[in-house]
């Protein structure tokens, strides 16, 4: 289920653009990058979500720091700065995964033992799901 809306509309728009482009695992991999650094470094969020700091600013901060990412990646980071919307970007990079991870027939589980799994146990259980 989606965390928020907003999040999943502008996941959809980059994950329909990486599928025409042939991008989409590269696009993954750099998105789950920039997530690790957003998370990361919270400060970084709230630099740019910081109304003081000069919006011109804030863009040549995300060019320097994402210079090698992808370029639909920062057009897209360019777009949730504009909109003011980039306090959405860790669950933008999530809601894309799975946009992802549905179009692969990929799913998230998560299993719970009360007693530590053995090797062949979890192997058991990843062949299963």
């Amino acid at each position: 289920m989606s965390k928020s809306i907003v999040a999943n509309r502008y996941a959809q728009a980059l994950y329909e653009l990486s599928v025409e482009k042939g991008q989409t695992s590269i696009i993954q991999e750099e998105l789950l990058e920039i997530q690790k650094a957003f998370l990361a470094n919270p400060e970084l969020g709230q630099l740019l979500g910081n109304p003081r700091f000069p919006f011109t600013k804030k863009k040549e901060l995300l060019t320097t720091l994402f210079k090698d990412a992808n370029s639909l990646i920062r057009d897209t980071l360019f777009v949730l700065l504009e909109k003011k919307r980039l306090n959405e970007i860790i669950n933008f990079v999530d809601e894309f995964v799975i946009f992802v991870n549905d179009a692969a027939g990929i799913a998230d589980a998560t299993v719970y033992s009360t007693l530590p799994l053995t090797e062949s146990e979890s192997a058991a259980i990843s062949s299963t799901f």
